[in-house]
């Protein structure tokens, strides 16, 4: 199965070694992911000979992706590997934003903001 070899908070880097051919050498390897989804629906993000995929897709921070690996042969295809799953990189939160006076004294002041995007991370 894929592990990862990379991330960022929008990429993946994954790679995985070559099993057992039986016989005859692997041709391709067919990587799927989940876009997402929590594995609810895989579609193919990579078909080609190489052990690595850099998925170049916008990812969003702080996310699961789940990812499944199949090898082919002259013979055929491989069983469909386990489901590994990876996490994108959290980023910085933004900015908060509509900061609003709530009350005021001459000693005190009461504000609230509504809470900014945290990019995959709670904000603290």
């Amino acid at each position: 199965s894929a592990r990862l070899a990379q991330r960022s908070r929008n990429s993946l880097a994954l790679k995985w070694a070559s099993p057992a051919c039986n016989g005859s050498s692997i041709t391709k390897f067919i990587l799927e992911w989940d876009e997402g989804n929590e594995g609810d629906e895989f579609v193919v993000v990579y078909e080609g000979d190489e052990r690595q995929h850099k998925l170049h897709q916008k990812l969003e921070p702080g996310s699961k992706y789940s990812f499944r690996l199949v090898a082919e042969n002259a013979i055929g295809k491989s069983e469909i590997s386990a489901v590994a799953s990876f996490y994108t990189q959290a980023g910085v939160p933004s900015a908060p934003d509509a900061l609003e006076r709530i009350e005021a004294s001459s000693s005190s002041m009461t504000v609230a903001w509504k809470e900014p995007n945290g990019n995959g991370a709670h904000v603290t």
